[in-house]
């Protein structure tokens, strides 16, 4: 890659993004990748610039190289909406192919939306569950940063999974 660039579905929506600021290819950095089956996620934290987070590298070319893609899809990706999802900076597939994404909540320096783990089935991308992080859990108490950044998943079976949350800072 030269630069991550997204498939925007048209060049006029691409152009409006990058005019309204929401897209600028300088500010796009992966942080994770993990691959499953034909799908390979990269993970950038969400900033100025940064149109998704959780993304999929798509068959389609730009000049920067093979474009990204939202997963599960854009509406997913709407930087000011609670429901979907926000900054990710790591993520993890479980053997039952599930996509476990720890959700920080943050935009640049900024907390918009409270810490979550979301779920989604590879087989479909459909939503299988969706756990906000109480806000006491996911914020340092010492420092007051937000420190959920990697999902350490451990699946028994199908219905017994336990998720362990790594906290950078180290004071959980």
């Amino acid at each position: 890659w030269k630069y991550f660039d997204y498939n925007f579905g048209s060049n006029e929506r691409r152009q409006a993004a990058i005019q309204s600021g929401k897209y600028n290819y300088k500010n796009n950095f992966p942080i994770d990748v993990d691959r499953w089956h034909d799908k390979t996620f990269v993970t950038i934290l969400r900033n100025n610039g940064v149109p998704s987070s959780l993304n999929v590298i798509s068959n389609k070319i730009g000049n920067g190289g093979p474009l990204l893609e939202p997963y599960p899809n854009w509406s997913w990706a709407e930087n000011q909406n609670c429901s979907g999802i926000t900054s990710v900076y790591r993520v993890a597939i479980d053997v039952w192919g599930r996509l476990w994404v720890l959700d920080n909540g943050i935009s640049g320096q900024t907390s918009v939306c409270s810490s979550q783990i979301v779920v989604f089935d590879l087989k479909t991308s459909k939503l299988l569950k969706q756990v906000k992080i109480p806000h006491n859990i996911a914020v340092n108490s010492t420092t007051g940063n937000i420190n959920v950044v990697t999902p350490i998943v451990q699946s028994f079976d199908y219905n017994n999974t336990l998720v362990y949350i790594a906290d950078v800072e180290g004071y959980a």
